[in-house]
């Protein structure tokens, strides 16, 4: 399963990845923020080789997290793509309005990054279009 996750702290890059690395059956592309996170994801579609899940944060420079969120809703709105946000609680409302599948706030201390990466990977055994158990 191919998974995008898009942040500017280079500090929750290396988390992430560190925490991916634990998961051969997920498959981690980084980007620095929602601008670079929307070319990624299109051009992976256009190659035939889609991300199925996109971990972004909220607060991001050239495009935040709900703009990334309403671009892709917008232009990919029949495919399954499950959208994560991790950010403070003040983007809450306008990433669920955006269509996020779930918000988590980092100002909270559930779920953790190996929650949502274990998540993840239930997501990739049951079929990835599916709400995991």
């Amino acid at each position: 399963m191919r998974v995008l996750f898009a942040d500017d702290d280079r500090f929750q890059q290396v988390n992430m990845e560190d925490h991916f690395s634990m998961f051969p059956n997920l498959e981690l592309s980084i980007a620095e923020d929602g601008q670079e996170a929307y070319e990624m994801f299109l051009k992976a579609r256009d190659e035939g080789n889609p991300y199925q899940i996109v971990i972004t944060d909220g607060d991001m420079p050239r495009m935040n997290g709900v703009e990334l969120t309403r671009r892709l809703r917008r232009g990919l709105a029949n495919l399954p793509v499950w959208i994560i946000m991790r950010s403070g609680g003040e983007y809450e409302y306008d990433a669920i309005e955006a269509g996020v599948n779930r918000f988590y706030s980092k100002l909270r201390t559930s779920p953790t990054v190996m929650e949502i990466v274990q998540m993840c990977d239930r997501m990739a055994e049951q079929g990835w279009g599916e709400e995991p158990r």
